[in-house]
């Protein structure tokens, strides 16, 4: 069964209408984004003692005591 165009118009709306509402839409939000990220860099180069020191160790030399690893990952998950 096929729909005449004006009637799947009417039913679906203009789909090069929405499309571009939809791109203008993304644009906004990736152009938010990317200023956001740029901030939150900007602060970070700036104020270096606020960031978070990851620990390291050799993959091959040893492991992190688990007690280590919980006390990393809350501050990082829990701490907002």
């Amino acid at each position: 069964m096929t729909l005449p165009v004006n009637r799947m118009r009417r039913y679906f709306g203009d789909l090069t209408e929405r499309r571009r509402n939809e791109s203008l839409l993304g644009d906004a939000i990736r152009q938010r984004l990317i200023a956001e990220t740029g901030d939150y860099l900007t602060l970070c180069l700036r104020h270096a003692e606020r960031g978070v020191s990851i620990p390291s160790i050799p993959a091959d030399k040893a492991r992190f005591p688990r007690r280590l690893a919980d006390h990393f990952w809350d501050g990082i998950l829990f701490d907002l």
